[in-house]
């Protein structure tokens, strides 16, 4: 019984990236093959928003979500800041590693990023 919740987060870190999706239109657009990559919302272009993404703030998530920008249709992504939103506790369960006793609890953060999908008007 101890090892499951070990066992249980070490096989959800293996998954696929899960991303949050909510539709901003009902419109849809042809699949782009490239979008631009922004930190802050255009200045000099005008704009729709297509979608809003949560996802867990890695790489894998981040290269998830400009791929399901280019299915949308976006040209665009607008990413925010990353933002912590909670923390897991790991139990170590107990052994013998090294001649030492090993076990204990370690927090770890969960930390996600926001992105906008957005397409640029005409």
């Amino acid at each position: 019984m101890k090892y499951l919740l070990v066992i249980a987060i070490l096989s959800l870190t293996g998954c696929a990236p899960t991303l949050s999706v909510e539709p901003l239109t009902g419109r849809t657009y042809a699949p782009t093959a490239e979008v631009d990559i922004l930190d802050a919302w255009p200045e000099t272009r005008k704009f729709v928003e297509i979608a809003d993404i949560t996802a867990r703030a890695d790489q894998e998530s981040v290269a998830a979500i400009v791929d399901r920008a280019k299915t949308a249709g976006a040209d665009a992504v607008v990413f925010g800041p990353p933002y912590h939103y909670g923390d897991v506790v790991i139990l170590f369960a107990g052994g013998n590693i090294g001649g030492h006793l090993a076990g204990g609890i370690n927090t770890v953060p969960l930390t996600r990023i926001r992105a906008r999908l957005i397409k640029y008007l005409p």
